[in-house]
């Protein structure tokens, strides 16, 4: 009998197993075996098998099976089908879904816009390679000896250079005229230039302002040399290579025209130098008799550069006697003193200064009226969400009679209320950058959706706009229409 019971058809039996639980197996396969023992003796062994295939699908009960498993939650799909619904939401009801991103879009547009500028305003000067060691010489004309004057005279720089081992290199910049156009003279053509500086050889080994043609060690050292930048070299002489052309002008107003002769062209200068030249004459240009003298406050400004190692404030203490020294007298109301670079466009504000500066306080409002635009946007959103609940509650009270969970459901309007938060986004980057060129015109920056940095800073506060977005205007409406109870939901649509 043993042999016999191993002669059962086994493909039935794989069945059986594959889809009855443990414990009903068992019991089930006995039955079968028992059944086709008797039909074997009765029936034969053809018939027996028969049978046997019959009543193994016979036992798949529903009380024998196995209890199938709950199909594991597919996540993007469902965030799929969020988004499905939320832009479902956003094409059905499109005057609402208007005013709600594009109210966002120029909340953020604004936003991105006082960003571009607070970065920009905070970023003045520090291109230079030497940013961190270079000191503008200061004046004071006040009794106590606090600094009054950005500008001053020829001698304190080469002097300083002179006694202070400290003192690395110098550059003196002497500013023609203020605001005064002088006339510039190629071939027959009359150009106006009102950003005229003389400047010491020495200007690029203090700055950094990458040349494109000429020596920058050399193009300032001779008589009557002079660096133009790139954009006036394009307006003067067109297509045709500058170097080594002459332009004349008066430029000491003294009529007397001297030709100057181009060494070297430059970049143009960043918008974020705290000074802009569009021509830099040799300082040796200028009567000899000016270059070390003292006293007085002519248009000159003076800046050093200290090793590593030395402090200002060491040098600030040094100089309480400097003008004595060169000067024969005690001179109280004439004292030198220095600025680190770094803090010449946010916390200077002295007469004569090149251009006009900016303050740490004006950063700080525009920092806290970007923050308020951003809020405010983010509220009207959140209002307007919160205002339409009366609409999704019909939706709500549904999903839960159907077995929505809340969590489910909070997914649903957060989803939704990242994908308002990416188009309104969109928009917004649309929208700043059509309006940098109205900007630029009324600060005279050079801002831009995209700057030096690239692609990847925009990216990057796109995503974290999105993301603020979501969570700061998404939350709470998410949060009270998720909380519906369905009984409460449906009559208040009845």
């Amino acid at each position: 009998m043993e042999e016999e019971w191993s002669n059962p058809p086994r493909w039935p039996q794989r069945i059986l197993k594959r889809l009855c639980s443990d414990r009903h197996f068992e019991i089930l396969q006995g039955d079968l075996f028992e059944l086709y023992e008797h039909r074997l003796q009765t029936k034969g062994k053809r018939k027996a098998k028969l049978h046997f295939i019959k009543d193994t699908f016979d036992m798949l009960r529903p009380f024998a099976l196995k209890k199938q498993r709950k199909q594991k939650l597919n996540h993007t799909d469902m965030f799929k089908n969020h988004i499905k619904i939320g832009w479902r939401n956003i094409t059905r009801y499109k005057g609402h879904s208007t005013i709600n991103i594009l109210g966002l879009a120029f909340g953020l547009a604004c936003c991105i816009v006082i960003f571009r500028y607070v970065k920009d305003e905070l970023s003045y000067d520090k291109f230079h390679d030497k940013a961190d060691r270079i000191h503008r010489i200061i004046y004071s004309t006040n009794d106590d000896r606090t600094p009054s004057n950005a500008n001053g005279s020829f001698g304190p720089a080469p002097a300083m250079a002179n006694d202070f081992p400290e003192v690395e290199a110098y550059t003196r910049l002497y500013m023609v005229g203020r605001g005064q156009k002088i006339v510039m003279k190629h071939n027959q053509n009359n150009f106006y230039e009102d950003k005229f500086f003389f400047a010491d050889s020495s200007f690029f080994d203090v700055f950094t302002f990458p040349m494109l043609q000429g020596n920058p060690k050399t193009a300032l050292k001779t008589p009557n040399s002079i660096v133009i930048t790139q954009s006036t070299a394009k307006r003067y002489f067109g297509d045709t290579n500058p170097m080594g052309e002459l332009l004349e002008a008066d430029v000491e107003s003294n009529g007397q025209k001297k030709q100057y002769r181009v060494t070297g062209i430059v970049k143009d200068t960043p918008s974020n130098s705290h000074f802009k030249f569009d021509v830099l004459a040799s300082f040796s240009s200028l009567d000899p008799r000016l270059s070390n003298a003292w006293g007085g406050f002519w248009q000159v400004f003076s800046y050093v550069v200290l090793n590593s190692e030395a402090k200002a404030a060491d040098l600030d203490s040094d100089l309480e006697k400097y003008t004595e020294k060169y000067m024969g007298v005690d001179q109280d109301w004439y004292q030198l003193s220095l600025q680190p670079l770094l803090d010449i466009h946010l916390a200077s504000n002295l007469k004569a200064e090149i251009s006009a500066n900016s303050s740490y306080t004006k950063i700080i409002i525009f920092s806290a009226v970007g923050v308020l635009i951003f809020l405010i946007a983010c509220i009207n959103f959140l209002t307007l969400s919160t205002a339409r609940s009366s609409r999704r509650a019909k939706e709500v009270g549904v999903r839960k009679t159907f077995g929505a969970h809340r969590n489910q459901l909070f997914g649903q309007f957060m989803s939704e209320a990242l994908l308002n938060g990416l188009i309104a986004t969109i928009f917004a980057l649309i929208i700043s950058h059509l309006a940098f060129p109205f900007i630029n015109n009324l600060t005279d920056k050079d801002l831009a959706l995209v700057m030096s940095n690239g692609i990847v800073e925009v990216i990057v506060m796109a995503i974290l706009a999105v993301a603020l977005v979501t969570l700061m205007a998404g939350l709470y409406p998410a949060l009270f229409l998720s909380a519906f109870k369905p009984i409460t939901a449906l009559r208040s649509v009845a």
